[in-house]
């Protein structure tokens, strides 16, 4: 009986209808905002949508900003988080939209409340005429703007925000945020994802992922996945080595993603790939659609792995290297499976579950 691995089940089922999805769940830094752009960048590159290359990372690093200034944190709040809260961007049929959730001050929500309510209530003239009084009055709070964000959202999108406060009178209060990019300004009303957003995000605490993308892996999405596992698990240098490995599987991963998933007509593999943080470890969740009939002989394969001690995962690791340099094995088939075991000691977590007559999810979970 194999280990089995986090159940990404209910997530999957909530972003099914979902082109594509990125959620960021933790300590929120500047350092992720490059990281955003880029992978916003490379999904823009594979839909070939001009709109959404030129307005989407405007707003996401706009959206992600009013985070970095506005969001509390465990120090202003003085009390302990187990975060501070969730940034995301989802591409589907239904639109394009980025929710956060963040923890702001209770004496803070009113206000906010009231300033949000007056930029969706003004027509595009006064939108940019208060935008101009804004910039020449100096309207500036000590974190960085009155509104000034808020302001350009509505401006560069076209759309209202739509917004949640959840004010439980016994703590910080999360402030719910979406902001919502049209292809066309006479589409109507937005599409509201903030309850499925929070449904996400309380999902995601439960299984203690940090991470997670949703979406086709083509090799420009490999770069900013593997920047983001290290970024996301490294808080200081004595992490740095485990975050490297980390990086390391990433890698491997998603090749076998690249090379083993189903493909799309776009000749992409579809999957989800996800980063968690438990204790002292690093969680690293993998799920892609494969044919049946591969699943038996890929069960056997890594029950045969997870048999080994480490010293025999260094000689199988050997063995299919020098099988990979000869004629036994010119494709390398089993590489990346051989790299990741050797990576870790504790076993590989793995399930398959059904998803169509032929075809199963295949989920594979490798702990650093």
């Amino acid at each position: 009986m194999s280990k089995q691995p986090v159940d990404l089940g209910e997530i999957v089922s909530l972003l099914k209808d979902q082109r594509m999805s990125f959620f960021l769940r933790g300590k929120f830094s500047e350092r992720f905002t490059n990281i955003i752009v880029d992978l916003s960048e490379n999904v823009a590159g594979q839909m070939e949508e001009g709109f959404f290359s030129r307005k989407m990372s405007f707003m996401l690093v706009e959206s992600f900003q009013n985070i970095l200034k506005h969001g509390q944190t465990e120090n202003t709040l003085g009390v302990h988080l187990e975060d501070e809260g969730i940034f995301s961007f989802k591409v589907s049929s239904k639109g394009n939209f980025i929710n956060s959730i963040n923890f702001i001050q209770p004496g803070d929500a009113e206000g906010l409340k009231m300033s949000i309510d007056y930029i969706n209530g003004l027509d595009k003239a006064s939108l940019k005429s208060y935008y101009m009084d804004s910039l020449k009055n100096n309207e500036m709070s000590s974190k960085g703007g009155a509104g000034l964000g808020f302001i350009e959202i509505v401006r560069k999108s076209g759309s209202k925000i739509l917004y949640r406060i959840d004010d439980n009178n016994s703590g910080p209060i999360l402030f719910h945020q979406q902001i919502s990019l049209k292809r066309d300004e006479n589409e109507g009303e937005e599409t509201n994802e903030i309850n499925a957003t929070n449904m996400i995000y309380q999902l995601m605490r439960n299984t203690e992922v940090l991470m997670l993308y949703q979406g086709d892996f083509s090799p420009k999405i490999m770069l900013p996945l593997i920047e983001m596992a290290e970024q996301s698990v490294q808080k200081d240098k004595e992490e740095l080595k485990q975050s490297i490995r980390a990086a390391h599987v990433v890698v491997e991963m998603i090749q076998n993603i690249q090379r083993h998933g189903i493909h799309s007509p776009e000749n992409y593999s579809h999957g989800y790939f996800a980063i968690g943080k438990r204790q002292d470890s690093i969680h690293l969740i993998s799920a892609n659609l494969i044919n049946s009939s591969e699943a038996e002989v890929l069960g056997k394969r890594l029950d045969e792995i997870n048999s080994l001690d480490e010293a025999g995962r260094k000689d199988l690791l050997r063995n299919t290297l020098k099988s990979s340099l000869g004629q036994d094995n010119p494709t390398g088939r089993g590489l990346g499976l051989s790299e990741i075991a050797g990576a870790t000691n504790a076993p590989l977590a793995y399930s398959f579950k059904k998803a169509s007559s032929d075809t199963e999810w295949f989920t594979l979970q490798v702990e650093i």
